[in-house]
Parts: C-alpha cells; structure tokens; sequence
C-alpha cells in the first residue's frame, strides 16, 4: 500500500525510544513528555523543508499515531516539525 499524504502532511516513523545514534538526555522525570526523533516516510506535495529519509526532530503535541500493516506513524504538519537532522 502506498501512503501519501496530502497538502502540507508529513508521515513520520518515529524512532524507538532510547535507540538510533541520536539521543537526548532529559531528566527522569521529564520522560515521555520531550520531543521525538523519527524518519520522513511520505510528504504532501505542499511540504518544502523535507524529504523521505530525513531524520526530523518533532513535538509530542499536535500530532496523531496510527498503525498501517503493523507499523507505527506519526501524522504531522510540517509546520510542527521543530528540526531537521543533517
């Protein structure tokens, strides 16, 4: 199945928490509320500052995570994206 997402969409394939070469240190008590690390999947043809394969940091708020064919995503607008890693 192909997922493409429209205007300015991103879908995003977070990383598992504690794992790729990327990490943050964040106090104990602030785990699970910081931003997340995660993979461009597909962009809407509105979307200008990524690409597919792009390693992005993003906020927790305004997003929506759905499983397609056992595969966790993250539904964002670009707008929402804080960094991109290079």
């Amino acid at each position: 199945m192909q997922l493409v997402p429209l205007s300015n969409y991103i879908l995003v394939e977070p990383d598992k928490e504690g794992e790729g070469k990327t990490k943050f240190v964040v106090p104990e008590d602030f785990e699970g509320k910081g931003p997340r690390i995660g993979t461009v999947r597909a962009c809407g043809n509105e979307v200008k500052e990524v690409q597919v394969s792009d390693k992005v940091i993003f906020s927790r708020d305004n997003i929506d995570e759905v499983e397609i064919e056992g595969v966790r995503y993250v539904i964002l607008k670009e707008e929402d994206l804080m960094l991109k890693l290079k």
